[in-house]
């Protein structure tokens, strides 16, 4: 596990209780015009780098089919526990590569890197992007 992981396993529950802190209109007031609608669950939304599940939340709520990606353990666990009655598929994988993604087959018309790229070493960015545009959908 590196190191970065390893620092979100060890302190996924007071991170948990930060992130709960703020809403998702708060953080992600900026790009508002872009949130998808998933009414009849046709809107895919892959969140990467979900950490305790609150973003895959609030997409599952609004009736989106979310897949939340998350390489923390411990972070994973408290998002599963969230989420269990949700429409979210948990994975644990990472950036650049997105192995179990890829083999899913799937086109998300959102992806959602919240508080994640910084962590993406800069050599590895080009690759992680082409592998994220590779995985959006048409007009999305």
């Amino acid at each position: 596990m590196n190191r970065t992981i390893q620092h979100y396993h060890t302190h996924a529950q007071t991170l948990d209780a930060q992130y709960q802190q703020v809403s998702f209109e708060q953080v992600h007031d900026s790009w508002r015009a872009y949130w998808p609608e998933g009414n009849d669950r046709t809107c895919k939304v892959l969140d990467v780098g979900t950490g305790n599940g609150s973003d895959a939340t609030w997409f599952a709520k609004r009736g989106c089919d979310v897949y939340a990606v998350e390489p923390a353990d411990a972070f994973r666990a408290i998002g599963e526990s969230r989420t269990q009655s949700l429409c979210v598929t948990w994975l644990s994988d990472t950036l650049p590569e997105l192995k179990v993604v890829n083999q899913l087959s799937l086109r998300f018309d959102c992806i959602l890197l919240s508080a994640v790229w910084m962590h993406i070493a800069p050599r590895d960015r080009p690759r992680a992007f082409r592998k994220l545009a590779n995985l959006l959908a048409p007009n999305g």
